[in-house]
């Protein structure tokens, strides 16, 4: 036995957005040139770093130390407490670093 529902008294309460074929090549326009905008910031990115990244303080610098790890850690130290005492001058002691 078949049976069928008759939902004519509830045509029209609910808004349908229709779209067509123009309102889809819009989308996918909009969609090619955000993904052109992508790329060429990845571009970007990645020609900066195939250059290399500025330092514009050559003193962070610490690979001149011989290797091991006491003479490496007391560097790192040393640019830590440095990088501490910039920061509170700047700032004031609640820039702090809490260790």
């Amino acid at each position: 036995m078949r049976r069928s529902v008759d939902l004519s008294a509830h045509k029209g309460l609910v808004y349908v957005d229709h779209k067509d074929m123009d309102d889809l090549v819009k989308q996918l326009e909009t969609l090619a040139r955000e993904s052109r905008e992508i790329r060429g910031a990845a571009d970007s990115i990645s020609a900066t770093l195939k250059k290399g990244i500025l330092i514009s303080n050559p003193s962070i610098a610490i690979t001149r130390l011989e290797p091991g790890m006491p003479k490496w850690r007391e560097a790192l130290l040393a640019k830590a407490n440095e990088f501490e005492k910039s920061v509170s001058d700047e700032m004031g002691d609640d820039a702090r670093l809490r260790t």
